[in-house]
């Protein structure tokens, strides 16, 4: 399995933030903020920042990117195109310096309050979605209802595989679904794959080896 590229890494952390001396002044927190990561879009007005969000835009952490970071009350959202260690990591540095430069000590909320999301594109040397091979009396029969009823002769193959959690059952923080597909507008026989999962990159690429090795 070979890592072609990452489309997106997103991680929600949830936390409160809290100084019991009062808090700073939410420009000079900002100003502070877009200095020590280079960030290139920013809340540029107090009007900006009264609001529920504020979205930092094109930083730039331990060498990498990072796209968008989003603060509400409750937590960040952060999107990069980077493995998700990295946002990890720069989450982690993010709450410490925070905590040292304003003494904004950060106050857990949640039992879970971290969740991923990565979205990668893989290149394999077979077509991995063979495991689903046993369905392909039913591709057949596609096959056949298409052609009688447009007169279309077409080559169907699998396509792709998703999971999915009952969100209903779930409380707080929600996964995002699983799914493994085919590259739009790539040649089948290119076995080029779009993949999004609820987990770290390194955790996601170990998935999709494992369906690779049952093909």
């Amino acid at each position: 399995m070979e890592l072609i590229g990452i489309e997106r890494s997103r991680i929600v952390s949830l936390f409160l933030v809290s100084n019991q001396a009062g808090q700073p002044p939410l420009i000079n927190m900002a100003t502070a903020l877009v200095h020590r990561y280079e960030f290139a879009t920013f809340p540029s007005n107090i009007e900006d920042l009264l609001k529920d969000k504020h979205e930092f835009g094109q930083g730039i952490f331990d060498g990498h990117r990072i796209d968008l970071v989003e603060v509400f009350g409750d937590g960040i959202v952060v999107t990069a195109r980077s493995r998700s260690d990295v946002i990890d990591r720069f989450i982690d540095d993010l709450r410490e310096w925070a905590a040292n430069e304003f003494g904004l000590k950060s106050v857990e909320t949640h039992a879970i309050n971290r969740i991923y999301e990565s979205h990668l594109i893989v290149r394999s040397e077979k077509n991995i979605l063979g495991v689903l091979n046993g369905l392909n009396i039913v591709r057949a029969t596609i096959q056949k209802l298409l052609k009688k009823s447009t007169r279309i002769e077409a080559d169907l193959q699998s396509f792709g595989i998703s999971f999915a959690a009952d969100n209903t059952t779930i409380a707080g923080l929600r996964p995002s679904s699983f799914r493994l597909e085919r590259k739009a507008e790539a040649s089948y026989e290119k076995n080029l794959y779009y993949s999004l999962a609820p987990l770290q990159t390194e955790d996601h690429l170990s998935v999709l080896e494992q369906i690779e090795s049952l093909s």
